[in-house]
């Protein structure tokens, strides 16, 4: 059974781990944080696409699954929501202001972002949530992030996620340097990514300085002589939290 946009919307921030208190709307963030200085959370997806549901105070940001999922086809089961590190069961928002604890129809299938850790979208029998069949997850990863945006880059098989500079740094003013990333805790260089499937170590251009979200530890901009990266000037970061 649903409930309604109040109760909902506390049951849904209570499952982002926001907490009762924090309700005062319901509305949420976009899934694609963008900063360039502060926290920003990513959400890594699988077999999830981001959408929106209409509400009477607007639209709301949602993930929604990408297509039917097959194990469906078995039936006998519904779909919920599971958090694998609490091992509880959340909820789908539904037409924008009702939360259903199950849905039988995948196209109704549809969460809000989690803030934090991992939200899986499960087959089978919601009173056994923890031997359902994953069909979909997302994983919030948090970064600090200074002096970087999110954006994407096309590829032949879609478009990817990365982080690039929010602007021109302004000690590329001085030349003779060039941008690369470096981690400061293996000490290596790393590699941009450029046009969606060219990797380089360094380039000249501030607006090339894209790379991907890490998944663990810093990651540095430099500039500077790459081939004494420990030595070149900071210009942009992003720690994974």
């Amino acid at each position: 059974m649903g409930v309604g946009l109040l109760a909902a919307a506390t049951l849904l921030a209570v499952d982002l781990g926001m907490g009762a208190a924090a309700v005062a709307a319901p509305s949420v963030a976009a899934t694609q944080g963008v900063s360039q200085g502060g926290i920003l959370v990513h959400h890594r997806l699988h077999n999830l696409v981001e959408g929106t549901q209409p509400t009477f105070r607007g639209s709301v940001d949602v993930l929604k699954l990408a297509g039917e999922p097959a194990v469906a086809e078995a039936g006998g089961g519904v779909y919920y929501v599971y958090d694998p590190d609490t091992e509880r069961v959340g909820y789908f928002l539904v037409e924008g202001d009702i939360a259903e604890e199950s849905v039988t129809d995948w196209r109704q299938a549809q969460i809000l972002p989690p803030g934090s850790g991992t939200r899986e979208i499960r087959y089978g029998d919601v009173d056994q949530p923890g031997s359902g069949s994953v069909v979909a997850k997302a994983t919030a990863v948090r970064y600090q992030v200074d002096n970087l945006v999110e954006g994407t880059q096309p590829t032949f098989r879609g478009s990817v996620d990365v982080l690039k500079l929010a602007g021109e740094p302004a000690v590329a003013e001085a030349g003779g340097g060039v941008y690369y990333v470096y981690d400061p805790d293996t000490e290596r260089v790393g590699y941009f990514l450029v046009e969606g499937d060219i990797a380089e170590e360094s380039v000249t251009d501030w607006r090339q300085a894209q790379i991907l979200p890490p998944g663990s530890g810093t990651r540095e901009i430099r500039y500077g002589d790459v081939d004494q990266p420990g030595s070149g000037s900071v210009v942009a970061k992003a720690v994974v939290l």
